[in-house]
């Protein structure tokens, strides 16, 4: 048995084409795991040398500007290896999110039909949207996947207080948490999902918003749901400063879907 190679090591540098049944032949050896390592180094290499040779550089002039320098394979791979050694010592289990001070999370598990249309999504969420508003007109600003699945989303409330300014220090928390912003697609699910949100955020009425932006007249604004204490709910787009702080949460998602 032999590790999968990639296919065309014609644009891989030489010390990364030689011998590669040879070096990696798995039936023949009591260091199989050891092998198996240098396998997937291998077949990475081969894969990294393709892809740069595709955007017209060289693999081998990267090494040498990286420090490698024009050394054997062997000493390359023990260099690599060394990076990989590191990378598996990094704790499987992601460090525990805290919110953020003086505010509060609540994880939601949400079905998501990125193949719905914009407005028939906006209305099945948030039925109360006059069809006249800008958020209904934006659609094609956050293009369909074509996804579909259930997804795990974290609604943020980082204080009565914010407003505009605080933009940029929502978006830090997040990429610090290794978190992303969603596509407003997800916020109508939500609507769909739980029409009842804020008695599960023990409050009188929410509006949960996206950092996404889309550009309405030229203005940069940010798409959002509202739950009134009537029990309405309708979506727009707006700024943070438009909107009620005690009642405002931002959405993020652990992943790159939609």
């Amino acid at each position: 048995m032999y590790g999968i190679i990639h296919p065309d090591l014609r644009l891989a540098p030489s010390w990364c084409r030689r011998g590669v049944h040879k070096e990696f032949d798995m039936t023949k050896s009591k260091t199989e795991p050891a092998l198996q390592v240098a396998g997937a180094i291998h077949n990475t290499l081969a894969i990294l040398a393709n892809r740069v040779a595709e955007r017209g550089g060289n693999l081998t002039e990267a090494l040498v500007r990286l420090g490698m320098g024009k050394a054997s394979h062997e000493n390359s791979l023990n260099l690599i290896a060394g990076e990989f050694a590191s990378i598996s010592r990094i704790p499987k289990k992601a460090p525990e999110i805290v919110a953020p001070e003086g505010g509060r999370m609540h994880v939601l598990h949400v079905k998501v039909d990125d193949m719905v249309p914009w407005l028939s999504a906006i209305n099945e969420g948030f039925p109360n949207t006059p069809s006249h508003l800008a958020v209904c007109r934006v659609g094609h600003m956050y293009r369909s996947s074509g996804s579909y699945g259930t997804r795990k989303i974290i609604l943020v409330y980082f204080g009565d207080s914010v407003t505009s300014k605080d933009e940029r220090r929502i978006r830090l928390w997040g990429l610090r948490n290794n978190l992303y912003l969603v596509n407003p697609r997800v916020i109508w699910a939500i609507g769909k999902t739980f029409p009842k949100l804020p008695g599960l955020l023990n409050q009188a009425s929410s509006v949960i918003m996206t950092l996404m932006q889309c550009t309405y007249c030229g203005i940069p604004l940010l798409p959002y749901g509202r739950w009134d204490k009537d029990g309405e709910r309708s979506a727009g787009i707006g700024d943070i400063n438009s909107l009620v702080h005690d009642s405002l949460w931002f959405v993020f998602k652990e992943d790159l879907s939609v």
